[in-house]
Parts: structure tokens; sequence; C-alpha cells
């Protein structure tokens, strides 16, 4: 009987033996392929499913959005508020520069679409407007109190909306000059 060696069957061929390296590991022979592409195949559904289910929300919150946008081309009009809410200032003080904002009923801004006309009533002109649009500078000219307003209008609200704040013009008031002391 004829001894054999179990080694003489193995070739010596490095590429035959068992897979040792990280390149071997990372590229596996052919007969696993169909393995790797369906557990990459799994992977890649899986992947997409979970972005579906976070895009889904979000795409429906923007055309909620964009159709509240779009159906609310003009909001009526429920109040206009001025900023500063109250004026106090003094004959020869630089001019007061003022904002005015319109709202709806829910107190929402209406940010586009008002027509804003300024105006002052008081008994002896305590000062005059540079009314612009929605911003505007009141320079004090006269002591004395008065209210200045906003008539705010839109193309959906059928009566102008007022709103306004107090001004109150004092004189200006001049520092004494004061004599130093001589020692």
């Amino acid at each position: 009987m004829e001894e054999t060696n179990p080694t003489a069957n193995v070739p010596n061929d490095p590429t035959s033996s068992p897979p040792s390296d990280p390149d071997t590991v990372a590229n596996p022979p052919p007969e696993m392929q169909p393995e790797k592409k369906k557990h990459t195949s799994l992977l890649v559904l899986i992947g997409v499913m979970i972005a579906t289910a976070l895009l889904i929300p979000a795409f429906q919150q923007t055309q909620t959005l964009m159709s509240q946008a779009a159906g609310k081309k003009c909001m009526m009009i429920g109040k206009v508020m001025i900023n500063p809410g109250m004026i106090t200032t003094n004959i020869g003080n630089p001019p007061i520069n003022m904002s005015v904002l319109a709202y709806d009923a829910t107190g929402k801004p209406i940010w586009n679409g008002v027509k804003y006309d300024w105006g002052i009533s008081s008994i002896n002109s305590i000062g005059t407007l540079k009314p612009r649009q929605d911003i505007a500078a009141f320079t004090a000219l006269n002591i004395g109190t008065g209210d200045l307003y906003v008539k705010a209008t839109n193309s959906c609200t059928k009566k102008a909306i007022i709103g306004s704040v107090k001004v109150t013009v004092s004189q200006a008031i001049i520092p004494i000059p004061t004599n130093p002391k001589k020692k």
C-alpha cells in the first residue's frame, strides 16, 4: 500500500490557498456575488422606503403651505399697527422713523397688497409727516398733542381700517450754561 502525502495533491499556487488577505475577503469569489447582490438590493430597497417615509410628510406640508399661499392672495385686514406705539419728542429733535403693518382677523401679518395712507390730526400742527408706503418720518414743529394715523386698504377689505398713535411734542430742553467757580 502506498502512502499518500496529504500535501501532495495541494498545488503550490498561492491563489488557490484559502483567503487570508483582505483583498480576497473584500472581493469574494464569483459564486458568492448573487448573495451579495440580494443583500445590496435589500439594503437599497430599505433605504428608499425610509427616505420615502421621511419625505412624504415634508412634501405634504409644502403642498399645504403652497396651497394656502395660493388660496389667500387677498387677506381681509383686521387691524393696523404702527411702530412705535406712542411718540414723545421735543422740538428740534431729529425725525422719528415709523413703520406700519396690517394684520388679518387672526393676527397674521399681511405683507403684500396693502395701501397705506398716513395723516396727522392736531389742533396746532404739531409737526410734519413724510410717508413712503409702509414707513414714514415725523418731524416735531410745535408744542402740543395729536394723533398720527394710518388708513389701510386692500382689494378684499370693504372699508379702510385705521390705526393710530398718540404724539406729544414738548419744548426743547435748552441746557443753561454754568460758569465755573473761580478759586
